[in-house]
């Protein structure tokens, strides 16, 4: 399956490993800088859901492994959809995937909506 995003949402499983030994919480932008930065050696960030206050994702680690259950829910996981690659790798993967369909001459493409968080 071919996604645009980088991310993905997964929730209620926590990936099973701090990367690279990073124990540290970090607001979810914070820690999805920090995985960027790990580049391989990470493969999302898991987080606590805040159900008050200021309601998102408030803790987050750095992680690395296979996802797990997480009983009890409040928790998620945020993966890279390519984790063989580093941000600055993004759009050549993207023209890769589906861009060179434009590039070529192949079909027109329209995108609808666009934008990152």
């Amino acid at each position: 399956e071919y996604s645009w995003y980088a991310w993905s949402t997964v929730w209620d499983q926590t990936l099973e490993d701090f990367a690279a030994g990073d124990d540290t919480v970090r607001p979810r932008d914070a820690a999805l800088d920090r995985c960027w930065e790990l580049g391989p050696a990470c493969a999302g960030i898991t987080c606590v859901w805040q159900h008050f206050g200021p309601v998102g994702w408030r803790t987050c680690t750095v992680r690395s492994g296979r996802l797990v259950p997480t009983p009890g829910g409040g928790t998620g996981s945020i993966v890279k959809n390519h984790a063989d690659i580093n941000a600055s790798d993004h759009n050549s993967l993207l023209d890769a995937k589906w861009g060179y369909i434009l590039q070529e001459g192949i079909a027109p493409v329209w995108v609808s909506e666009f934008g990152f968080a």
